[in-house]
């Protein structure tokens, strides 16, 4: 594998998410390709400078988002990218700086134009007065910041 891993001790997050972080910003920049194995646990604990303990649970993070898949024998292989989660939350964040990110943002906001106006709606809908009255002032305020917005792009 080109480069390898940098070691993280000192790190102040937890080990095991820093080291998820890092394997997973290599599979999303595709440095780590799609159906590739990673380097075996030994490699990777020496790489990072971590435990076997928190290598593990690194490998289970990452999982549990569908980046990558264990198989006893054959190691642990890069998940296909139609199989990645890309609605986790965490995931979003590492993927932050990686070039094909301005794609996916795209994709993404579609999603939820064609999602939040049907849930608006249902909110609204089954709102009680109080909390009508809450969701019209705060879209007043989005549509105050849209115009703002919209004036700012303009000069």
């Amino acid at each position: 594998m080109e480069g390898g891993f940098e070691s993280i001790a000192g790190s102040k997050r937890s080990l095991h998410v820093q080291v998820a972080r890092e394997i997973a910003r290599k599979i999303l920049s595709g440095q780590l390709p799609q159906n590739s194995i990673i380097p075996n646990e030994l490699e990777l604990c020496e790489q990072f400078g971590v435990s076997r303990t928190a290598l593990r649970e690194a490998v289970k993070l990452l999982t549990s988002k569908g980046l990558l898949k264990s198989r006893p024998k054959v190691g642990t292989k890069v998940v296909e990218r139609a199989y990645w989660n890309f609605l986790d939350s965490q995931l979003i964040e590492w993927m932050d700086g990686i070039s094909d990110n301005d794609e996916f943002c795209s994709q993404f906001l579609g999603l939820r134009n064609a999602i939040e106006p049907e849930a608006c709606a249902l909110a609204a809908r089954n709102a009680t007065v109080e909390q009508r009255m809450k969701l019209s002032k705060i879209f007043e305020q989005m549509c105050d910041i849209a115009k703002a917005d919209v004036f700012d792009q303009a000069k």
